[in-house]
């Protein structure tokens, strides 16, 4: 029986190892990049995370300045005259007579309109606006530009600013077309404050228009 015999092609050794590096190229390049770190790379996710990241809580608000304690409340009586100190002071500013105190203990249905009294420390301010006419029957009310002042437009106003005296009667007229204002302060001695500080309407046809 003959033998059949298989020769297998030899295949060189150089070649073989070629064969094997050349298979294994691919893969090196694929670690190779995997391991190359490309400028950049690495900050990206840095960032990335820093834009996830939970916002900082916002401070909280500076503590505002206490609220300024109440102003101290006003001793006045049943009519609503108040405590007039006894020391002398200069006149009170602007801001001071807008935050005065009004004062009037003449009946309501017997004030003139366009007029108020108001009173600061020992200062009293009458105002009236309108058709002034004239001044008249000022009493008590000492020197002006110390116990009183005045500022007069005809036909437009009249101020008159008036340091109240203890144990004194003040009075003024002030006329209007067809009818004046007529203040009269009573302020006993022995009291701490005036009994009246009154405002009064006179107009024609009134039992109080004879009285002139």
């Amino acid at each position: 029986m003959a033998t059949t015999r298989t020769w297998a092609k030899r295949i060189p050794a150089g070649a073989v190892t070629a064969a094997v590096l050349l298979a294994a190229l691919p893969g090196c390049k694929a670690l190779e990049q995997l391991s190359e770190t490309k400028p950049g790379a690495s900050a990206a996710p840095e960032r990335a995370a820093t834009s996830t990241a939970a916002a900082p809580a916002p401070l909280a608000p500076a503590p505002t300045a206490a609220a300024a304690a109440p102003a101290p409340a006003v001793d006045v009586d049943a009519k609503g005259v108040p405590k007039i100190p006894t020391t002398r002071s200069s006149p009170p500013t602007m801001d001071e007579w807008n935050a005065g105190l009004e004062v009037n203990t003449q009946d309501p249905n017997s004030r003139p309109v366009g007029c108020y009294l108001r009173v600061v420390r020992e200062w009293l301010k009458v105002h009236c606006e309108g058709d002034i006419q004239r001044i008249s029957d000022m009493e008590n009310f000492g020197a002006k530009g110390d116990g009183y002042y005045e500022q007069v437009e005809l036909g437009k106003y009249a101020d008159f600013i008036v340091r109240l005296q203890r144990g004194q009667a003040q009075k003024i007229r002030i006329w209007r077309q067809d009818e004046r204002a007529s203040l009269f302060v009573n302020w006993p001695g022995a009291a701490d404050r005036p009994a009246h500080i009154a405002l009064g309407v006179c107009k024609p046809g009134m039992p109080c228009w004879e009285r002139i």
